[in-house]
């Protein structure tokens, strides 16, 4: 079975979607290994509120029988605001959990 694991961010403008993403470092983990994000699909849109979108996606299959994890980091290095929300500095943790019938 696949599952698509994605990561967006989204704001009022492209000036405004650029300033933030470079406020924002990702980091995804798979069963405690990093998985680097060249290797995800870097999907770039725009919402159908007029939100300029970027996207992160990647189609994970051949599950480990068992528990499996998935951990999305989503560091904010400086304080930003996406044209609705502040967001300070800080941590974005997503944390997935995926049990595969051994």
């Amino acid at each position: 079975t696949t599952l698509v694991w994605a990561w967006g961010w989204c704001a009022k403008d492209q000036a405004t979607l650029d300033d933030n993403l470079g406020k924002v470092k990702v980091k995804f983990t798979l069963n405690g290994q990093e998985i680097a994000t060249n290797g995800f699909l870097k999907l770039d849109y725009d919402a159908s509120d007029g939100q300029k979108c970027r996207a992160y996606l990647l189609g994970l299959t051949d599950w480990k029988g068992g528990e499996n994890h998935a951990i999305t980091t989503v560091t904010i290095t400086a304080p930003l605001n996406d044209g609705k929300h502040d967001f300070p500095a800080g941590y974005q943790i997503f944390e997935y959990t995926v049990y595969v019938k051994p």
